[in-house]
């Protein structure tokens, strides 16, 4: 199985370990494993491929707003190359990279999803960037093949708010 994933930077915390655990079962498996990324993943396997995106100069944009657009240019190019058997997102803002590798290629997209981004932003006192991450989610779940939660609310709260089908929902 060859995989297309992408993961802007590595950091610590929770969803980096959950990635990084998630690439190392892959691997464990045999498949190839090719990711996008400002940096190195911390892991060493023959089977996995490092594709170097640029981290931007000081311009005052988030590192996203950078990361997005060489990014889908780099994972477009790499699928017409690769012919990847799936694209394996992590985090639903992701998704809409795998959108356009699906679109272009007919890939299929499995988005992982750990948490309710939507929420946990408000929680945070950052209502002002609900909406467009609601959009990017809105194109990101709309061509996945398959979204996989780890708690059910989440799969309830993705089909609620984005129509979802719930057999598209593990």
């Amino acid at each position: 199985m060859k995989i297309l994933t992408m993961c802007q930077d590595i950091k610590k915390g929770g969803f980096y370990e959950r990635y990084l655990s998630l690439i190392n079962a892959m691997l464990k498996r045999g498949w190839k494993i090719h990711y996008i990324s400002t940096e190195r993943f911390p892991i060493k396997n023959r089977g996995l491929y490092f594709h170097k995106v640029s981290r931007p100069r000081k311009i005052g944009l988030p590192l996203f707003a950078s990361f997005l657009p060489q990014a889908i240019l780099k994972a477009t190019m790499l699928a017409k190359k690769e012919k990847f058997d799936r694209i394996v997102i992590f985090g639903s803002l992701y998704g809409v990279i795998g959108r356009f590798v699906k679109k272009i290629h007919g890939t299929p997209m499995i988005i992982f999803l750990r948490a309710d981004l939507i929420e946990n932003l408000r929680i945070q006192g950052k209502k002002t960037i609900t909406k467009p991450v609601s959009v990017a989610q809105r194109l990101a779940f709309g061509a996945a093949d398959m979204i996989v939660v780890n708690i059910s609310d989440v799969g309830k709260k993705v089909h609620q708010r984005f129509g979802i089908p719930k057999e598209n929902i593990q």
